[in-house]
C-alpha cells in the first residue's frame, strides 16, 4: 500500500483542466459533448396475482325413499311384511381446489447495461455494490445540505440518480486501475504517444487528452479520456465528469477526501450533473480504487 494518497478529479468544464495544486484530493475536469445522459434502467413490472378457482358443485345427498311396509297378510293372521330399507344418501361432491396466486414480477433496473462491453463488471460482489450504493447515498445527502468548495458557495440541489451505463464505465476503470497498478483519468497505454497539453492529443484523436499515468507523473502520454470511456459504456450525454480515489474502502473517507478539494467538491456539488456512476475496485498497490462518473 502507497503511503501517499493522492485523489484525483475531473470538473465541470467545456475542455479538459487540471487542478494545478495538488492535495489530498489532486482534481481533475473536464467536459464533452453528446446526448443527454442514459437513464437508470425501469424496475420490472410485477405480474398480477392468478385469480383463485370455483369451488366444485356439492352434489345433492340421495333421497330414495323407505321401502313400502308388506301388505298385511290375508285373512288368517298371517305377519305383516317387513318394512323396506331407507334408500342411501348420495354423496356430497368434493369442493374444487382453488387456483394458486400467479407469481409476482421480480424484475428491477440492471446495474449495468446487459452488453459485451459491460459483462466484465455485471457480476462484482455484493460487497462492492453495497459500498458503491452508501457512497452514492452519502453524496446526494451533501448535495441536498450544500456546501463550499475552496471559498465558492454551492446551494443544496436535487439529487444524482444512478445510471447503469456510467456505473459501468466507472466498474471497468477501477478494476483497470487495479488491475494495471496506474491511477489516472486516462486508459493507461504505455505506447502511447507522450505530450505536454491535450491539444496536442486532441488534434490527432478527439477521444484522447494528454494524462500521466499516475498523477503528477512524467512522462504525459494521448490517452482515452472519460467522456470517451463513458460513451463507449453506451452513456448519452452533454456533459461529464470524473473524480477518483485511492487507498480507502471507507465511502465516508471517499467522500471526506472530495469535499476536501475544490474541483472534487464542485463535482459533488454542481447542479449541471444530473446521473452518476460509480465503481469500486479492490487491488494494485493503492489497495481500494474507486472511480465517480457524472453526466448530463
Amino acid at each position: 500500500m502507497r503511503s501517499a494518497v493522492v485523489v484525483s478529479a475531473v470538473a465541470v468544464a467545456t475542455a479538459l483542466g487540471c487542478s494545478s495544486t495538488p492535495t489530498r484530493s489532486d482534481g481533475q475536469s473536464s467536459g464533452g459533448s453528446a446526448g443527454d445522459a442514459a437513464a437508470a434502467g425501469s424496475a420490472g413490472t410485477g405480474e398480477l396475482a392468478g385469480s383463485g378457482g370455483q369451488a366444485g358443485s356439492t352434489a345433492a345427498a340421495g333421497s330414495g325413499s323407505a321401502g313400502d311396509a308388506g301388505a298385511s297378510a290375508g285373512a288368517g293372521g298371517g305377519n305383516a311384511g317387513a318394512a323396506g330399507s331407507a334408500g342411501s344418501a348420495g354423496t356430497a361432491g368434493e369442493a374444487g381446489s382453488a387456483g394458486s396466486a400467479g407469481s409476482a414480477g421480480s424484475g428491477s433496473g440492471l446495474l449495468v447495461p446487459d452488453t459485451e462491453h459491460c459483462a466484465p463488471v455485471a457480476a462484482v460482489a455484493d460487497t462492492w455494490t453495497a459500498l458503491e450504493d452508501e457512497l452514492l447515498t452519502l453524496i446526494n445527502e451533501q448535495r441536498a445540505l450544500g456546501g463550499s468548495c475552496g471559498g465558492t458557495a454551492m446551494a443544496p440541489t436535487s439529487p444524482l440518480a444512478s445510471d447503469p451505463a456510467l456505473r459501468c464505465a466507472a466498474r471497468l476503470h477501477s478494476a483497470d486501475m487495479a488491475a494495471r497498478d496506474y491511477f489516472s483519468h486516462g486508459t493507461w497505454d504505455e505506447a502511447a504517444a507522450t505530450c505536454t497539453t491535450s491539444d496536442e492529443c486532441s488534434t490527432l484523436d478527439a477521444r484522447n487528452r494528454c494524462y500521466s499515468q499516475n498523477t503528477g507523473a512524467l512522462p504525459m502520454r494521448c490517452l482515452r479520456h472519460p467522456g470517451s470511456r463513458m460513451v463507449d459504456a453506451g452513456a448519452s450525454l452533454t456533459l461529464w465528469g470524473e473524480n477518483l480515489y485511492p487507498g480507502s474502502l471507507s465511502p465516508a473517507d471517499v467522500l471526506a477526501g472530495w469535499l476536501a478539494s475544490s474541483s472534487h467538491c464542485q463535482n459533488l456539488l454542481s447542479p449541471s450533473f444530473s446521473h452518476a456512476g460509480l465503481g469500486y475496485s479492490p487491488g494494485g498497490s493503492f489497495d481500494h480504487l474507486w472511480t465517480l462518473n457524472l453526466a448530463d
